[in-house]
């Protein structure tokens, strides 16, 4: 098969045109056939600009989503509680506010004591209305980043943009 390659910015590794990134190990079947193809004169080509756009992107949403299922805080008790807030969770917070009967929710105290305790409708609701917020503040950084990503011209500006 007959491959082409490109160079990845501040690595030895090289892309190979068919996605694979092949390190720069002598051993390596790869690398000896890239050298090859070195030796007949071929000159690889930088990689694109949005293939290391489409990277930082991938890793800003993965660090989002880790964010935002990775807890959150909460007064709804009269002191700052830690709530869960992975996705069923979310779903629970919503369907017990949305009751209005309140219920019992996970949290977690100052000292990291975690507990079902039960909350008043009014308490759930704050713990969804801070739940939401939290959300939303995460969301609103991960599309500012995207955004910095997108007008990024150089390897160096998108690779500077990190959650």
């Amino acid at each position: 098969m007959n491959y082409t390659y490109s160079l990845i910015y501040n690595s030895p590794s090289v892309l190979r045109s068919d996605g694979a990134t092949i390190p720069a190990d002598l051993g390596n079947t790869d690398w000896q056939q890239y050298q090859e193809w070195l030796a007949q004169g071929n000159t690889p080509t930088p990689v694109p600009l949005d293939i290391y756009k489409n990277n930082q992107r991938g890793k800003i949403s993965s660090a989002c989503s880790s964010t935002i299922t990775g807890g959150f805080q909460s007064s709804a008790l009269g002191a700052a509680h830690t709530y869960p807030s992975d996705s069923i969770t979310q779903g629970n917070v919503d369907r017990i506010a949305i009751s209005g009967a309140g219920g019992s929710v996970w949290c977690g105290d100052s000292s990291n004591i975690w507990s079902f305790a039960q909350h008043t409708a009014a308490q759930v609701t704050q713990v969804q209305k801070d739940m939401v917020s939290f959300i939303q503040t995460q969301q609103t950084k991960y599309s500012t980043l995207v955004a910095q990503i997108n007008a990024a011209t150089t390897v160096d500006q998108v690779e500077a943009i990190n959650w």
